[in-house]
């Protein structure tokens, strides 16, 4: 988005705290509409270390809303070409990215530019809930005969990580699907090896082509002028890394065979595809997000006498862009046109629900579209009007000081 009018920022601050905050706080499933473990409840399937998260009524799996500004780079959000792979720099010996390696990228979500006292509270209420979750873990790990995790990966954290004494956990953390996969069919994995292999001698060969290299090319077709063009986004499509902005910059670091670059469910303002080789751009820091995921807990096994390792972890099913950000985007590297891609369609099960429904229901604010966002919020107008919401009374309305429970009491953190 360009830099906006003082008249357009004001615009942007209204939508933010009379119309989007406030819907977001009206809907069944928001998370900071709900309370561990009397709306929602842990399980852990037979035979598996993993807990899950049940709906207290409908008992089905879980799913919430999550509504906050993306964070930038140094707070943790990661959104490159290598995503949250610990890329080693400087080590001789890099360990690489190949099939096996489960890359995914990362949002931390935190209080958006703008939110007055009212959005704050509403953001700060999606934090109880995982922090009851939090408490109720500790407690069964302090059980007799219990073993202590030896590690734990938790789904907060704090913008204020350098500074113990105004540290807090107010960051929540989302984790997007697996960036990188292998298309399901036999077919399809033969289409995106062939292209895979003829990028690659693309990019090696310049002015000339040695006799090997010359008949290799000889047994694909050259590429049209299609191919050159940056393709259109398809949910669950796959495409070739190299489409990336960033993938040069790490290309030593793929080993990739059968894996591509995979399409998620993560959509702008005007309701479209962000094309996955655009995310870094498209959900940058800013970018004010509506995210719809489950809540998992994973418990690791670090071997007999070494306890384990708990990670706590939000996935993303979708995300939708509510807001754009108003802050410069900086590209990472320069971006060509060149598409060395194809498109299959991921097997991965559509969602149904109702509370996926009134998620791809929700609008978005844009510039071009305020006066008709403005008029889907004024059947909200009880939750508008000045004062304190009946969404937000987990929180004071006094900025800095949060009421004290019991909860946060016993995560001392």
């Amino acid at each position: 988005m360009s830099q906006l009018s003082e008249v357009d920022v004001g615009k942007r601050v209204k939508a933010l705290n009379e119309s989007i905050f406030p819907q977001c706080a009206q809907m069944p499933y928001f998370l900071g509409n709900l309370d561990f473990p009397n709306d929602f409840y842990q399980v852990a399937p037979e035979g598996r270390s993993t807990y899950e998260f049940r709906c207290e009524k409908t008992k089905e799996p879980l799913l919430v809303g999550i509504v906050g500004q993306v964070a930038a780079g140094f707070q943790g959000t990661k959104l490159g070409a290598i995503g949250n792979f610990n890329a080693q720099i400087g080590k001789v010996n890099k360990i690489k990215i190949t099939d096996k390696t489960n890359v995914k990228d990362v949002l931390r979500l935190i209080v958006p530019i703008g939110a007055d006292l009212k959005s704050t509270a509403i953001f700060n209420n999606q934090i109880p809930p995982l922090n009851q979750v939090f408490a109720f873990n500790i407690a069964e790990d302090n059980k007799p005969n219990r073993v202590e995790p030896v590690v734990v990966h938790d789904w907060l954290d704090s913008s204020a990580a350098h500074d113990a004494e105004n540290r807090k956990l107010d960051m929540i953390t989302i984790t997007l699907p697996r960036k990188f996969a292998a298309p399901q069919s036999a077919d399809s994995q033969k289409v995106l090896q062939s292209i895979a292999k003829r990028s690659t001698q693309r990019m090696n060969v310049t002015s000339t082509v040695t006799s090997t290299d010359s008949a290799d090319v000889e047994e694909q077709p050259q590429p049209s002028s299609a191919m050159n063009a940056a393709p259109e986004p398809v949910l669950g499509g796959y495409y070739n890394p190299m489409l990336l902005p960033d993938y040069s910059r790490y290309e030593t670091l793929f080993d990739l065979t059968k894996n591509q670059l995979v399409q998620h469910d993560v959509h702008d303002t005007e309701k479209q595809l962000i094309p996955a080789w655009k995310l870094a751009e498209g959900l940058h820091a800013g970018t004010v997000v509506l995210v719809l995921g489950s809540l998992h807990v994973f418990n690791i096994d670090m071997g007999v006498g070494k306890g384990f390792r708990r990670i706590y972890q939000i996935n993303a099913e979708k995300v939708r862009v509510l807001m754009e950000s108003t802050i410069p985007y900086q590209p990472p590297s320069f971006y060509g046109d060149e598409d060395k891609s194809t498109v299959k369609t991921s097997p991965s099960a559509s969602l149904e629900s109702k509370t996926v429904k009134d998620f791809d229901n929700f609008e978005s604010f844009t510039m071009k579209k305020r006066s008709q966002v403005r008029k889907t919020s004024t059947a909200h107008n009880e939750d508008i009007a000045p004062g304190p919401s009946k969404h937000s009374t987990r929180v004071t309305h006094e900025r800095g000081k949060e009421k004290a429970d019991d909860r946060d009491v016993q995560m001392n953190l």
